[in-house]
């Protein structure tokens, strides 16, 4: 038992060790992460159209990406002006 714990112990540190030395060798910081534009769609369902990626959801909200991190609102909700669905 002791040893088991011993080898988890030293697996832990050897592998928390190892993710510090990626970011030292990269000065210090971690990557930065570029900003995203999100959507709210529940249940989403995602296509592809030419260069264009296309989001829909369950309650007729909608959005648009070329890159799948920065999303431009079409619709958001279930109402009587929805371009996607008139008259609800």
């Amino acid at each position: 038992m002791k040893v088991r714990i011993v080898i988890t112990l030293v697996t832990a540190a050897v592998l928390f060790l190892s993710g510090s030395t990626v970011y030292a060798d990269a000065g210090g910081l971690p990557p930065e992460v570029p900003p995203l534009s999100s959507a709210s769609v529940h249940d989403p369902s995602i296509i592809k159209a030419g260069d264009l990626y296309y989001v829909f959801g369950s309650h007729l909200a909608a959005a648009k990406s070329s890159d799948l991190r920065n999303w431009e609102p079409l619709e958001d909700r279930v109402h009587d002006g929805n371009r996607l669905i008139p008259n609800v």
